[in-house]
């Protein structure tokens, strides 16, 4: 079994590192691990994930992400792992399935909230019912843009119980998030 640690060592104060550790530095760069008796492996590369996360984090702590899920089967199917974190609490849906040209339209919105003067009035919300998320203005300034997502516990369920977060983006980062989701459907 062979250890990955982040960090360097200091080689005044550390003794040397057994053979079965490897120093990775600062930035995580190893790639898929595997059992050295077995072969088993786990842990995609996140060189490999077929798509850079997108995050949307405000100054006050809150966040919203689409994280990619690995294509195991690869059946050409878009997964992504909705996240909502806030000072308090971190929660991710798993495994939400986006209709076909869902992630284009959220790109869309995006960057019409950054460019619009009042995206509140001027940009309808983003809404997907397979994946069960919605994205709304709810009010902006000349910087930023108050932003509230919803998320559906059971997608396609009667009963509409969401979470839900509100904060405030800058409209620069409303433009970064919207080249990252496009890059997603290339």
């Amino acid at each position: 079994m062979r250890h990955h640690l982040l960090g360097m060592p200091d080689p005044r104060t550390q003794p040397p590192a057994p053979d079965w550790v490897d120093w990775q530095g600062c930035l995580p760069t190893f790639g898929d691990r595997s059992c050295e008796d077995c072969g088993i492996g786990w842990n995609v590369s996140w060189r490999e994930a077929p798509h850079a996360p997108m995050r949307l984090v405000s100054g006050d702590g809150a966040a919203f992400a689409l994280l990619p899920v690995p294509d195991l089967e690869d059946d050409g199917v878009v997964e992504v792992d909705i996240e909502l974190l806030t000072p308090d609490r971190l929660v991710r849906y798993l495994h939400r399935a986006p209709e076909e040209g869902a992630l284009s339209r959220l790109g869309d919105m995006l960057q019409d909230a950054a460019k619009a003067d009042l995206p509140e009035v001027e940009v309808p919300s983003f809404q997907d019912e397979e994946s069960g998320l919605a994205v709304l203005v709810l009010d902006s300034d000349p910087l930023t843009v108050t932003l509230e997502i919803l998320v559906a516990l059971e997608p396609g369920s009667e009963e509409r119980e969401v979470d839900a977060v509100a904060f405030d983006v800058t409209r620069a980062d409303l433009i970064s998030a919207s080249y990252q989701i496009w890059a997603w459907e290339e």
